[in-house]
């Protein structure tokens, strides 16, 4: 005998779904996940539809078997479902240890994904903070426990250690753009403010800068999830910024992991994080500065000797991070290392647009960090 098919066994298990953080997200055709919630122009286009067809149909109540005494359906339209978009499960060894690939971390939650997979999972520490994780690294977790809620895994772990290792997370590189050529006899800058014109005056580091003679401009390609190019105000970067200067953190924090969890190459919120950090925890600035640094020395070839300019914007994310890792170091009382960063931001941005200049001779005169703050 047919079995009798219910409404239950035509439904699909949907595409849209809520997480945590009290967001709705879609899972496309490729797996990723997209937040609608931060979409106002297509959260308004759902309402209306949800509007429109709850507006129309009435169902009566069901149960599991749709009988003769049943009220009819016909009011609905019929119900096919799409191709099924759900995200494999996988099955998790909780007798070993599990890497995964950190996109984001909340309040009381890290959402990661597995290496070489799309497949999403939140992950919930027992009974430790959180703050030592930062977003683009690898943690190395015990599972305890393992569950599924709203088409979301969870895992309930213990952290057993963080590490970063960027060709590890599988991303593509940034696009690098080449502009003109970059003429020392043309551009280059001293001390005094004018052109140099006699560069056997000139310090020794900047001599060489000098000598290298002309090199090759280029632009790192922008990441930036949210930002609308036909809207000059809805820059997601901005808004964080503005988040922090009214003295809302951890809205600012919010925005700038959401950021990263839709893309991890977007350098500037691994820049402004670092910032966010940078006053009370400078070993974790630190590493949201590394990580900006090197997922964007990811798309330089080894031995890289031209120039990325303050004067092409797109660069700056990446000079940012760069600018806040040499600070840490510094401050970290690494100040060898610290120099080297500050040497490397002049050759590649001779014009200084950060102090790396003033630094680095500070640097060179043996001076704490304790000065340079209190200045």
């Amino acid at each position: 005998m047919k079995k009798k098919e219910t409404l239950s066994s035509k439904l699909y298990h949907p595409r849209l779904y809520g997480w945590d953080d009290g967001k709705i997200y879609f899972l496309d055709d490729s797996g990723r996940e997209r937040c609608v919630t931060e979409m106002p122009d297509l959260l308004r286009e759902l309402e209306a539809a949800c509007a429109r067809r709850f507006a129309k149909t009435t169902l009566a109540p069901l149960d599991e078997g749709v009988g003769a005494a049943s009220a009819p359906l016909t009011a609905a339209p019929a119900i096919t479902a799409p191709p099924q978009c759900k995200a494999p499960d996988i099955v998790i060894d909780q007798e070993c240890p599990l890497d995964l690939i950190v996109l984001s971390v909340g309040v009381s939650a890290v959402r990661c994904r597995l290496p070489d997979t799309n497949h999403m999972v939140t992950v919930r520490l027992s009974r430790q903070p959180l703050d030592p994780i930062i977003p683009g690294t690898i943690i190395s977790i015990r599972p305890r426990k393992v569950w599924r809620y709203a088409r979301n895994q969870y895992i309930s772990a213990e952290l057993l250690s963080a590490r970063i290792d960027i060709p590890a997370l599988g991303m593509t590189p940034l696009g690098l753009t080449k502009f003109g050529l970059w003429d020392p006899r043309e551009e280059m800058i001293g001390g005094d403010g004018k052109l140099v014109n006699n560069p056997a005056k000139l310090y020794a580091f900047d001599r060489r800068i000098y000598d290298a003679g002309v090199r090759t401009e280029y632009e790192f390609q922008q990441i930036l999830p949210g930002n609308d190019p036909e809207n000059p105000d809805s820059d997601p970067i901005l808004d964080a910024v503005n988040l922090t200067d009214v003295g809302d953190v951890p809205a600012a924090r919010k925005k700038l992991m959401a950021l990263l969890a839709e893309d991890p190459r977007c350098l500037d919120a691994h820049a402004h994080l670092g910032n966010l950090r940078f006053d009370t925890w400078p070993d974790a600035a630190l590493r949201h500065y590394e990580v900006g640094k090197l997922i964007g020395e990811l798309s330089l070839p080894p031995g890289f000797k031209d120039l990325l300019p303050w004067s092409l914007i797109d660069n700056r994310p990446y000079l940012r991070c760069l600018h806040g890792y040499g600070l840490c170091l510094w401050r970290l009382n690494r100040p060898e290392e610290a120099l080297a960063v500050f040497e490397h931001m002049l050759w590649l941005n001779p014009t200084d647009n950060q102090g790396a200049r003033f630094n680095r001779e500070s640097l060179l005169a043996g001076e704490p960090w304790e000065e340079y703050r209190d200045f």
